[in-house]
């Protein structure tokens, strides 16, 4: 298993980079399985992170962060709402594995901070995909709840996908979006 080496060279990102990937993977990996992965020491790793805890939670806030500047900066090159929902979709499945951590990783969502910043996502997401709706580009008969759960699902997926070699980058957002407005059926009942 090949190590993580952060392309920005910051010590808690890579760690960070790392256990994403770990989870990823299932299992819950130890913190000395994390910084093996970093290429980092585990003292190395407690002096930025007392404990596992603190370590889960400050990921989970970087993974947020992320996954929000990603969201963002996708969105400043849209010409319509419909453009930037798809625009975010790509920019966003390349971090499924942060997605993943954070779907998966329950004991880092109780803390209030995270708690907010999700809520927060999850609203502004699921008022995006409502105006989506009264565009008609989303079935109205599904609550945006729903959709945007779909979503996160086929976000991983996608991801998930490219990191086996079952699909290809650059097609990913594509499949995602024909899924989402199509489905898998021939026919549409």
């Amino acid at each position: 298993m090949k190590n993580v080496i952060s392309k920005s060279g910051n010590t808690k990102t890579a760690l960070f980079e790392a256990a994403c990937l770990l989870f990823a993977r299932g299992g819950t990996p130890s913190l000395a399985d994390i910084a093996t992965k970093a290429g980092v020491g585990r003292a190395t790793l407690h002096r930025h992170f007392s404990t596992r805890e603190h370590f889960l939670g400050e990921m989970a806030i970087w993974a947020l962060k992320s996954l929000e500047q990603a969201g963002a900066n996708a969105s400043l090159k849209a010409k319509s709402f419909d453009h930037a929902f798809w625009l975010i979709i790509e920019a966003l499945i390349p971090l499924g594995d942060r997605y993943h951590f954070l779907l998966r990783e329950s004991q880092t969502l109780s803390q209030p901070k995270i708690k907010k910043s999700i809520a927060k996502n999850d609203a502004e997401m699921r008022k995006l995909i409502a105006h989506l709706q009264e565009l008609g580009v989303f079935n109205a008969e599904f609550s945006p709840g729903w959709i945007n759960a779909v979503v996160d699902g086929l976000i991983y997926s996608a991801w998930e996908q490219i990191q086996a070699g079952d699909l290809a980058p650059n097609g990913a957002g594509g499949l995602v979006r024909r899924t989402l407005l199509g489905g898998f059926g021939l026919n549409q009942q």
